[in-house]
């Protein structure tokens, strides 16, 4: 085990505890899980100026005990190691998959419908032709899809498969496939907002943020796609340029054309953080907590409820909310990640009125005006 992978398992460890029974494993024991998962023995393990007894029978099992709860499972110095990497592989792979769901929400698949406008301007470029065969062998999973769509137009249907191979390959963290596929449906149909809306998530994914605006912009006439490209690029004006009270005029425009919940939630979430940067406190916490209603398990609207209900100063709701972040968010995710540090502090700082008892109680009225 390298020293990589064990920072890694004493920070899932540190996590797992604090997530489990709402305490942090404190710098004695991490340094002796530490050295444990390094593969010193009791005598070897270095303590402060511990003694070995002391640090075996008293430090050492006391850290056992308490990843025993946080795990389930019998945790003692022979299988803390093994216990803790499959624990860790199986989080691993369950944020992957919760990456993967919430790429598979933001990312717009193609729509036949555009299969459908056959009055649309088609471009006339073809590309060359050892590039064209390359395209045509990575699509041929997706030519039975072709040829009903081929039939309306063949512009528009080469469009389609090229979109569809996009997010295939978006989904998958192909990115440059991903980015070849949008741009060979905005060859074959320059109007495709599927493609342009695509086009601008796989340009937040690489940061470059102007051409995500650029393409959000282009895809918001069409309605198929307009709710989620305002949110989008409000999202963009709160985060990248620090303007709320534009973002606050694109997602107001959004709300009414938007038919699917998680849209809908996402951008009374994105309205919340708007407020929130504008001082606007009640305002906030009432999309946010709309946001909650119409989908219950993200962390975004959680995180930022506990950031509003801090300003409002009423701390013990604002807990509530931080454990819920916490108990949501992802590392993986850029905002979330900050967030849970916030969370984090927010807890250990937490005054000894706000008890995990009190909190509790509050969990009923958090959500009342």
């Amino acid at each position: 085990m390298d020293a990589d992978e064990i920072s890694q398992l004493v920070a899932f460890a540190d996590n797992l505890v604090a997530e489990k029974t709402r305490q942090y494993l404190d710098s004695k024991e991490k340094d002796i899980l530490k050295q444990t998962l390094e593969g010193k023995g009791y005598k070897k393990i270095k303590c402060d100026n511990h003694k070995t007894s002391y640090i075996t029978k008293i430090l050492a099992q006391a850290l056992w005990d308490k990843l025993s709860e946080a795990t389930g499972e019998k945790v003692t110095k022979p299988t803390v190691g093994k216990i803790l990497q499959g624990l860790h592989q199986k989080s691993l792979q369950q944020r992957l998959e919760s990456v993967v769901e919430e790429e598979s929400d933001r990312i717009i698949p193609p729509s036949i419908v555009e299969c459908d406008r056959t009055n649309e301007q088609q471009t006339s470029s073809i590309p060359n032709t050892s590039t064209w065969d390359n395209l045509i062998n990575s699509l041929k999973p997706g030519v039975p899809l072709l040829l009903s769509s081929v039939l309306l137009g063949s512009g528009f249907g080469l469009s389609w498969l090229a979109n569809w191979y996009g997010v295939t390959n978006h989904l998958a963290g192909e990115l440059p496939k991903a980015q070849t596929g949008y741009d060979w449906a905005l060859k074959f149909n320059p109007g495709s907002a599927s493609g342009h809306y695509n086009l601008a998530t796989l340009y937040e994914d690489q940061q470059n943020y102007r051409a995500a605006n650029e393409q959000y912009s282009k895809a918001m006439p069409d309605d198929f796609v307009a709710a989620s490209a305002y949110n989008n690029k409000a999202r963009l004006l709160i985060i990248q340029d620090n303007k709320p009270a534009a973002a606050v005029d694109l997602l107001q425009k959004a709300l009414p054309l938007a038919k699917d919940k998680i849209v809908q939630s996402d951008i009374h979430k994105n309205l919340g953080w708007a407020l929130l940067k504008q001082g606007r406190y009640s305002e906030a916490e009432a999309h946010l907590k709309t946001a909650m209603e119409l989908n219950s398990d993200r962390a975004p609207a959680y995180c930022l409820l506990a950031q509003v209900l801090d300003r409002k100063k009423d701390k013990k709701a604002a807990f509530v909310q931080w454990q819920k972040c916490l108990g949501y968010a992802s590392m993986y995710n850029q905002d979330e990640a900050i967030w849970i540090g916030m969370a984090r502090q927010r807890m250990n700082n937490a005054p000894a009125a706000v008890t995990l008892k009190g909190a509790a109680r509050q969990t009923k009225s958090a959500f009342a005006d």
